[in-house]
């Protein structure tokens, strides 16, 4: 799944296209989601859920809590003057940002990174995060880097291709590490740069994302590793037996 980017004219367009789908009842998606910022924290956003205008602070390398929403497949995020409480008030918004839903169900991460087009912007992308695709135990890695990376994990081996993201899932013992080497393929016919080199650490109820940032100056391929991990607390019933 290649990453979407909003283009600017899109977002410029964006209060017509809220309001347009408002007044034709295109509100048919109920989702659950949480969202990270793969640039720098973003502070004072809103959108609209149902009949409410909600605030949203997005934040670096750590998840926001998980939301609730109710309305159309594009979400558009905005900045609005004065207290912009009213859902119907559209006129003092200035879009930001949007998001098209792939599904009208089901659990999601937005990802958010600062958009190349205009200051103050956002590319966001929509990635499924529900824990029957992304599961305890597993690592996700999403690669910001403009080359590919071949990635070692224990004694699996995957394509982690540019602008893109791989699941994998461990095959290791609870509170292990796995050795792990990540190969940078910076350009055809160039020899691939050995550009991480270490240990990660596995737990069973726990699913890490691992963001890989390219690094500037030096060899080219150099890249960041940051770790978003998640613990999964296992569902109780309430029911007397």
């Amino acid at each position: 799944m290649r990453f979407r980017h909003i283009a600017l004219f899109t977002i410029f367009l964006g209060i017509f296209s809220l309001a347009e789908a408002q007044e034709n009842g295109s509100e048919n998606v109920n989702v659950t989601w949480s969202a990270i910022s793969l640039s720098r924290n973003i502070s004072g956003l809103k959108y609209v859920s149902g009949n409410e205008v909600r605030k949203l602070d997005v934040f670096r390398g750590a998840r926001t809590k998980k939301v609730t929403y109710r309305g159309s497949e594009v979400i558009y995020f905005f900045r609005q003057q004065g207290s912009g409480n009213d859902p119907d008030d559209a006129e003092n918004r200035k879009i930001v940002g949007a998001v098209t839903l792939p599904n009208t169900s089901g659990n999601f991460l937005f990802l958010f990174s600062k958009s190349p087009k205009a200051d103050y912007t956002y590319d966001i992308t929509a990635i499924p995060d529900d824990l029957a695709t992304f599961k305890p135990g597993m690592y996700r890695f999403i690669n910001l880097a403009p080359f590919d990376i071949a990635i070692q994990l224990g004694d699996q081996r995957k394509l982690i291709k540019h602008m893109n993201y791989t699941d994998i899932s461990a095959k290791a013992e609870h509170n292990s590490y796995q050795q792990t080497v990540m190969l940078s393929l910076t350009k055809q016919g160039a020899k691939p740069f050995r550009s991480y080199e270490g240990n990660l650490k596995y737990l069973e109820d726990q699913r890490i994302i691992y963001i890989i940032s390219p690094r500037k100056g030096g060899r080219p391929g150099r890249i960041a590793l940051t770790a978003i991990p998640e613990r999964i607390v296992p569902e109780t019933s309430n029911d007397a037996g």
